[in-house]
């Protein structure tokens, strides 16, 4: 799977040969943690991992800047259900 991340101003833009097919989007909470409104891949390329891949890049992200997730968009709560690994990262309010 041949793809690049760009980060953008709170998006994460993936890209495929130089095309943008799919965004996390985020925002900073008053605390400086992020909240994961939603992740967009284009039709075409659903079902493929792109979604995983993003969510995963924004984890690794996060764990470097030593921040808190919190999850709204549903894809990114439920990876946060399936992965206890990811509890010491999500933020609860």
């Amino acid at each position: 799977m041949e793809f690049q991340i760009k980060e953008d101003k709170n998006n994460l833009i993936l890209l495929k040969e130089n095309q943008e097919i799919g965004y996390l989007i985020y925002k900073t909470d008053e605390e400086g943690d992020y909240i994961i409104q939603s992740i967009i891949i284009e039709e075409n390329y659903r079902g493929k991992g792109y979604a995983k891949d993003l969510f995963n890049k924004f984890i690794e992200k996060a764990s470097k800047e030593n921040k808190k997730i919190i999850p709204i968009c549903s894809y990114a709560k439920k990876q946060f259900e399936k992965n206890k690994s990811l509890e010491k990262i999500l933020k609860i309010k």
